[in-house]
């Protein structure tokens, strides 16, 4: 089990892509099973869906959620889900270069990732902090 996962003691969380680019998304997608091999990956094209998910669904997860998305963007996904009351792990996993974004993501206390995902840093998923 790799270090993202090793802070897991029964079943490994359910890792969750929001992204409404598909070849990003299919791409995140094979790099977490190349490293991970057999774990539930579930996608969604839209924040607003994965909400509606979380409504629904049980268990730990960890969340890969791009920021620059059309209708309800990360930062705003990320504001409901804390009013909501979810704690998961969230990871923004985005093309933003923008350095508000970084400094966000730190007062959010949230991961801060580039695309494409760096299978070499996925140790820090696992020390992330629950939001």
């Amino acid at each position: 089990m790799t270090d993202m996962l090793s802070n897991y003691n029964a079943d490994p969380p359910k890792l969750l892509i929001v992204d409404d680019d598909p070849a990003s998304t299919f791409l995140t997608e094979e790099i977490l099973l190349d490293h991970l091999g057999d774990i539930s990956i579930i996608t969604f094209n839209s924040a607003p869906d994965c909400l509606d998910f979380l409504s629904r669904e049980k268990g730990e997860m960890i969340i890969f959620l791009d920021i620059n998305m059309p209708g309800m963007n990360g930062w705003e996904f990320l504001r409901r889900f804390k009013e909501i009351g979810y704690e998961h792990k969230v990871v923004m996993l985005t093309s933003s270069i923008n350095d508000d974004d970084v400094h966000k993501a730190s007062d959010e206390q949230v991961e801060f990732m580039n695309k494409p995902l760096d299978p070499s840093l996925m140790g820090n998923i696992g020390k992330a902090k629950t939001v």
